[in-house]
């Protein structure tokens, strides 16, 4: 005699495997969503330095940094994270000039508000060394 194909531990073992399947489906298309926000974000948005590469020094100067236009940007606020003092003097929205006063890393940031309030982060990793 042949047990009955939809028993109860049955059913409930096809549901199971069945959720399962379902969220690893959707699991996998938000990973693919984020990826795609996250490598589009960074395409047209990233923290520049004015002087072209040239080597930061922790000296008194000042150094300029910026972001490109952000299509419906409604606020671009800066930062700046290191093992030093700076001084940061912002020249615009879009701007911003900086002065090192202690060698070492730093992070450069911009946090850009879009007009839906979704915000994008911008930032540049720099080395300043000792004159």
């Amino acid at each position: 005699m042949r047990s009955p194909i939809f028993t109860d531990n049955n059913v409930k073992k096809s549901t199971f495997v069945l959720k399962i399947n379902l969220n690893l489906l959707i699991m996998k298309k938000l990973l693919i969503v984020l990826f795609l926000s996250f490598a589009c974000s960074t395409i047209y948005a990233q923290v520049r330095e004015t002087n072209d590469g040239q080597p930061t020094y922790a000296n008194g100067d000042s150094y300029g940094y910026y972001v490109d236009n952000v299509p419906g940007a409604i606020s671009y606020e800066w930062f700046v994270q290191g093992s030093g003092q700076t001084v940061l003097f912002p020249a615009g929205d879009r701007f911003l000039d900086i002065i090192f006063y202690d060698p070492g890393a730093y992070d450069i940031i911009c946090v850009v508000t879009k007009s839906d309030y979704t915000e994008v982060i911008n930032y540049l990793y720099l080395i300043v060394d000792e004159e």
